[in-house]
């Protein structure tokens, strides 16, 4: 990881629902304001093998900074199958993501809640 004092906090690749506090959705019914994270270990990286020594792993710190960590939904658009929103992290980072609606993700129940109400 880089030296910088305030790491972003990172899931573990293979981190798997919390039925207490998270919930399972489908791309299809993401909205603005949840805080999800993709489900599919495939898209995560493994935040404790990355170095700073290679490009490779120059490539596996982007992939983590953005899969394995938390982020908000906002600017959801869809276009025929595909779901785009640009994806707030805690840190303040902005990201945009585009997926295909079918992919499943991982929901906070507690943004998901509040996006109902």
């Amino acid at each position: 990881m880089s030296s910088n004092s305030q790491q972003p906090a990172y899931v573990d690749r293979f981190y798997e629902m919390d039925p207490q506090h998270d919930d399972l959705i489908r791309g299809s019914g993401l909205a603005d304001g949840m805080v999800v994270l993709i489900e599919d270990h495939l898209f995560r990286a493994d935040p404790d093998r990355i170095s700073t020594g290679d490009d490779w792993s120059r490539y596996e710190q982007h992939k983590a900074r953005e899969n394995n960590r938390w982020c908000t939904v906002s600017e959801l658009h869809r276009y025929r199958d595909l779901v785009e929103f640009v994806g707030l992290y805690a840190d303040g980072t902005k990201v945009p993501r585009r997926y295909n609606e079918s992919f499943y993700w991982l929901v906070k129940k507690a943004s998901l809640e509040a996006v109902t109400r």
